[in-house]
């Protein structure tokens, strides 16, 4: 091994100081690089593959893919992402190109409910590249686990399920991911009970109190027609109470998805709507 990088460096430091480039050259250049890969040395072996890259007349997709990976490895994830753009540019249809621009996006985001989702176009990309040649399935079920799995993290249930359930036509025998369908099926059933309180018919503003979905109280003065909104999971019990300061008559309607499903006139009221 120590020989292998004593060879590498002595290499190194002459073709640094090259002038002219030939074909020859640009062979050395490209055994140099892959040695530095090899060698999981990805820092050199990225400087020697864009050496090649910048004195050749037509760099082809190999050259940026090395890069790219190169690039990758070293966690200069920016730099590979541009790389392996410049083989989208090249060869559109390429579906692996993708699958590397979204594992870099995927470290440039976060790993937490604040990302972003920034390789999910990237893996969609890849999806859709990949599907109709009826090759690449590992590659497929890996951008189709990610993007589920970032639905889920964003508690966007039923497009974690629409995914889930694609994922399922190409690994129909996975224990695991039949247990993840039908956990969301539950999910997502939830999560779309959205109900809207609506506070109409005042002359002044109300102060009303209310529980979040976390169950902290909460309280705030609104104008007229104010409208608060609940993605409702889990049973959560909701209160509101409702007052118009200004003594007049008011109303509180009470809507799910579009429809009507209480109303209440006064000058005061407490409400309390209870889901399982």
């Amino acid at each position: 091994m120590s020989r292998i990088i004593l060879s590498l460096i002595v290499l190194s430091v002459s073709l640094k100081t090259f002038a002219q480039v030939t074909t020859d050259s640009l062979q050395v250049l490209e055994k140099t690089a892959k040695a530095y890969y090899d060698n999981k040395m990805y820092d050199n072996a990225a400087f020697y593959y864009d050496l090649k890259i910048k004195n050749s007349n037509k760099p082809i997709i190999q050259d940026w893919f090395s890069l790219g990976r190169s690039y990758y490895f070293d966690s200069s994830f920016a730099l590979a992402d541009t790389a392996f753009k410049h083989i989208n540019e090249i060869n559109p249809e390429w579906p692996i190109a993708f699958q590397w621009r979204a594992r870099c996006n995927l470290n440039l985001d976060t790993r937490d409910t604040t990302a972003k989702g920034l390789a999910v176009p990237f893996y969609f990309e890849m999806i859709e590249k990949a599907i109709p040649t009826s090759k690449y399935l590992k590659e497929i079920k890996e951008a189709y686990r990610y993007i589920a799995d970032y639905y889920m993290v964003k508690e966007n249930y039923s497009d974690a399920l629409s995914i889930y359930e694609n994922y399922q036509t190409f690994d129909n025998d996975n224990i695991d991911i039949n247990k993840t369908i039908d956990a969301l099926k539950i999910l997502s059933k939830k999560k779309s009970n959205k109900v809207v309180y609506t506070f109409t018919g005042g002359s002044g503003s109300y102060l009303i109190t209310y529980s979040d979905e976390n169950h902290n109280l909460i309280q705030k003065k609104v104008a007229n027609g104010y409208s608060l909104t609940y993605d409702i999971m889990y049973g959560n019990v909701i209160v509101v109470n409702c007052v118009d300061d200004s003594a007049s008559s008011m109303q509180l309607k009470v809507t799910s998805e579009g429809k009507l499903i209480y109303s209440e006139n006064g000058i005061a009221l407490a409400f309390t709507t209870q889901f399982r």
